[in-house]
């Protein structure tokens, strides 16, 4: 759902951020695997995701 629109903002030279849900352990998500080289900044709240994601930023959990 947040794909479509994130292209549009980056074709008009907006910042794009995504954050990839506490929910993930191991594997990422469909949605975070093509937000990763979309967005501007990329967050995870989980350590384990950045062995996935290695320019990700680590913003810990809620």
């Amino acid at each position: 759902m947040v794909i479509i629109p994130a292209l549009i903002l980056r074709l008009i030279n907006k910042k794009v951020i995504h954050i990839e849900d506490w929910s993930r352990f191991d594997s990422g998500s469909y949605t975070g695997k093509v937000m990763y080289y979309i967005a501007d900044k990329f967050y995870v709240q989980n350590k384990s995701l950045l062995q996935k994601y290695p320019k990700a930023i680590y913003s810990g959990r809620l």
